[in-house]
């Protein structure tokens, strides 16, 4: 029968060795120090308005911005500009839908069939892209030449896959 030590076996600690002079390994945790007392001091005091002090109207404060910032009323608004990936999109998908009609009669091979289809493709990627920051920012135009681009683009894609024949 097996004695009945209190004390568990010493555990070694990774390189081998036993920790000195007998010491609990890992360290046995150690209680803590009592915090140190904080002083109480009393809230401040808050103030009243007097009763006959004058109130500004409500509606002649300041609402968020001075004139001139943004934010405010009398900021001035953001100049619309094209954006140039719808732009680019609707060059590239023109450009791919007449390259997918004339199929490069010079070229009738898959070089031709993947000339004839890579403006389109870029088109309708450019045309999503396009969109969707003109969807984000109302400063960019050319929300309309992107969702053209796009239906010019997958045209064009159609027009290619038909003449590869």
């Amino acid at each position: 029968m097996p004695s009945e030590d209190p004390s568990p076996p010493p555990m070694r600690s990774r390189s081998g060795m036993l920790p000195p002079d007998g010491a609990h390994w890992p360290p046995l945790p150690t209680a803590p120090a009592d915090p140190a007392p904080v002083e109480a001091r009393p809230l401040p005091e808050v103030v009243r308005r007097p009763d006959g002090a004058e109130v500004t109207d409500w509606r002649d404060m300041a609402l968020a911005a001075p004139d001139g910032y943004a934010g405010s009323a009398t900021a001035p608004r953001p100049v619309p500009v094209w954006d140039a990936w719808c732009i680019a999109a609707v060059v590239l998908a023109t450009a791919g839908l007449v390259a997918g009609f004339v199929r490069l009669a010079l070229v009738n091979d898959v070089t031709g069939q993947v000339l004839g289809m890579a403006p389109s493709a870029l088109g309708v990627a450019f045309g999503v892209v396009g969109r969707r920051r003109t969807m984000l920012d109302p400063s960019r135009r050319g929300r309309w030449l992107a969702t053209g681009a796009v239906v010019v683009g997958v045209a064009g894609l159609a027009a290619a896959a038909l003449w590869s024949g």
